[in-house]
């Protein structure tokens, strides 16, 4: 499979770190191409009420579907904050042959699932499959779900995805709540593997794009996302939740003890 991951160019360390990150785990028959990101300045001119970064978001995705029709099969494209496992190639491949070709578009290798029920449902998933080894495919056409930081392209969906965002003449919401309008439409079939089988690096807490009041936010989805994937490491998570400055009340601090002291399998309801 073909990776095409979007990349500043004055972002040197993000790279060095991905290519090392990829070239470790199981990825050999895959094959890695960087994709220059465009700036937040060559974006400014673009059409639209989204900041510079978003539209440069916007674009990046666009060059990377570009080159992504140039090639044969499926493609994954990626931002350069993901991170990927030792066996990330064969989940990807094993969840692929779970559903036919005919019945997807994107599948997605990580998203942020908003909301506490939905964030209880996966952890409570993620337990299940410490348990039984076994991963699958969630539909997302009636999930609230965001986030672009991993996607494989069906090698029969690239020509018409690239035609839609380069058709589109609206540069008025961000690249991945234009992708979920697609799919809450029914235009686009998406999915997500879970476990998922990338996460987010620690480089995700650095955005680019996102304002200083959205870091905190931004810094509990990456600690859930790196919580929750095939390969999850708990201290890694809990380096994320560290960059947050918001310090929970005591109620709310006690709120989650007693939900952590839920969660955990020797729990029984009674």
């Amino acid at each position: 499979m073909d990776v095409f991951f979007i990349n500043l160019a004055s972002q040197n360390e993000r790279r060095a770190f991905l290519e090392r990150n990829f070239a470790a785990g199981d990825t050999a028959s895959w094959r890695l191409h960087r994709i220059e990101a465009v700036t937040a300045a060559e974006a400014a001119q673009a059409p639209g009420a989204l900041r510079d970064g978003e539209k440069a978001c916007l674009l990046s995705h666009r060059k990377a579907l570009e080159a992504a029709v140039q090639t044969d099969g499926h493609v994954l494209i990626a931002e350069d904050d993901i991170q990927f496992g030792q066996h990330t190639a064969a989940a990807v491949e094993t969840a692929l042959r779970q559903i036919p070709e005919t019945a997807w578009d994107i599948v997605f290798t990580d998203v942020i699932f908003p909301g506490l029920d939905r964030m209880y449902q996966l952890f409570r998933l993620r337990q299940d499959y410490d348990a039984s080894g076994q991963s699958g495919l969630l539909d997302l056409s009636e999930m609230n779900f965001a986030g672009s930081i991993g996607y494989v392209v069906n090698r029969h969906a690239k020509g018409g995805l690239l035609h839609a965002l380069s058709q589109d003449p609206s540069r008025d919401v961000p690249y991945d709540v234009w992708l979920k309008h697609l799919v809450q439409n029914r235009m686009l079939r998406a999915f997500v593997i879970f476990p998922f089988p990338t996460t987010q690096s620690e480089f995700g807490a650095q955005s680019q794009i996102q304002s200083a009041a959205e870091k905190d936010i931004r810094a509990i989805w990456t600690a859930f996302r790196q919580l929750v994937w095939r390969e999850r490491d708990t201290d890694q998570a809990m380096r994320a939740l560290e960059r947050a400055n918001t310090q929970a009340p005591p109620d709310c601090a006690a709120m989650a003890q007693i939900f952590a002291l839920m969660l955990s399998p020797e729990f029984k309801d009674r």
